[in-house]
């Protein structure tokens, strides 16, 4: 069994990656946030955060095998939200 600390350190690490290699497509795709007086950042932030943070969680339940009744409604449920 693989411990609670590797697990996360891997969703963790898959995450990062994914954000990284998403930013490109998010610039092309226009899926990027652009400062206005509201916002204190310069330049163009892209939007994939909520990607990869959910992307990575699927692979890491399907990789490590974390799959309980618990953890289908916790996926079900945060597609849901995620898609709407």
């Amino acid at each position: 069994m693989i411990g609670l600390l590797t697990t996360a350190l891997f969703a963790g690490a898959l995450t990062a990656v994914l954000c990284f290699a998403l930013a490109p497509l998010a610039v092309l795709l226009g899926w990027v946030d652009a400062p206005d007086s509201r916002k204190q950042h310069s330049g163009q932030i892209p939007l994939v955060g909520g990607w990869a943070l959910f992307v990575a969680t699927l692979v890491t339940l399907l990789l490590l095998g974390g799959w309980s009744d618990s953890t289908r409604v916790l996926i079900w449920s945060s597609a849901i939200v995620f898609l709407t």
